[in-house]
């Protein structure tokens, strides 16, 4: 399997949530197994080795599905440079399907420059549009952030286990998106805000209504998870028709970044997450 080398990324992902082998890993995301952080950080900076991470992991019944790399110009800083896993449990995948679409993931970030904090969230991934979402929020699932210390391993095997053990809520919450319907003005209100996420100096660029086009008839509904699942696969995959600067038509583009991905799926899963809460306001106000 080939991985996707962009200008900023690389990014290594089996179809259907495959599991990722250590050789994969080790030839297209070397930061992975870094044995040391990157020579500018000072002394205090306490190392934190995703490999270990990995192996505790593997041990504990989790496999790594997708594996994403920031390229820095300079080969030689690639071994340091952030980085960014999604792992499920193993076993067969079909089973392992909540809500009768997505899988439960966790979702790792580190680096060994300084570039990032280790970071886990709680994730999902959604086989009809083969998306992965981020569904950690201070509403939902907190993230967790970890400092880099020479107890780093041991904050993150429990802060994994935490947000593996709470994975069971998206369920529930998926659900509450299914029974909250939106009219179209306040699906457009939606996806304004949507458009705002993704593009916060130049959202002007990129109609309500383009962001809100369904690529398949799966999508096609007013609920808030459908209305949801539409916004978060136009803006992270591109393709949807916006205008230049110079009033020229064009396609836009998908997220090419692990920061970007990491900013427009947790704002949106925020945005998703305060409709239903406002929805549900309106309707006890009203009986």
């Amino acid at each position: 399997m080939d991985a996707i080398i962009t200008r900023k990324e690389t990014i290594l992902a089996n179809p259907n949530l495959g599991p990722l082998s250590m050789d994969q890993l080790r030839k297209h995301v070397p930061a992975i197994f870094a044995t040391e952080p990157h020579k500018a950080v000072s002394e205090r900076y306490g190392f934190a080795s995703t490999a270990k991470v990995l192996q505790a992991l593997e041990h504990e019944g989790f496999v790594t599905v997708e594996a994403r790399s920031f390229n820095r110009h300079n080969p030689k800083l690639r071994s340091s440079a952030k980085h960014m896993l999604r792992l499920r449990h193993s076993g067969d995948v079909k089973k392992l399907i909540v809500a009768g679409e997505v899988v439960p993931q966790v979702v790792l970030i580190n680096s060994h420059d300084r570039s990032s904090r280790f970071r886990l969230y709680a994730g999902m991934f959604r086989f009809i549009c083969s998306n992965g979402i981020i569904v950690s929020t201070g509403e939902s699932i907190e993230p967790v952030i970890v400092r880099h210390t020479i107890h780093v391993i041991d904050e993150v095997m429990e802060s994994i286990h935490r947000i593996a053990a709470e994975a069971g809520k998206v369920t529930g919450i998926i659900r509450e998106m299914q029974h909250v319907n939106l009219t179209h003005k306040q699906q457009l209100a939606f996806a304004r805000q949507a458009g705002i996420i993704r593009w916060p100096i130049n959202h002007m660029s990129v109609e309500p209504g383009n962001i809100l086009q369904a690529r398949r008839k799966e999508d096609e509904g007013d609920n808030v998870w459908k209305v949801y699942n539409r916004v978060q696969e136009n803006l992270v995959k591109g393709g949807i028709e916006r205008v230049t600067a110079t009033g020229r038509i064009a396609q836009s583009q998908p997220t090419v970044s692990i920061a970007a991905d990491m900013s427009v799926n947790a704002g949106l899963w925020e945005l998703a997450m305060a409709t239903i809460r406002k929805a549900q306001s309106s309707s006890k106000k009203g009986k």
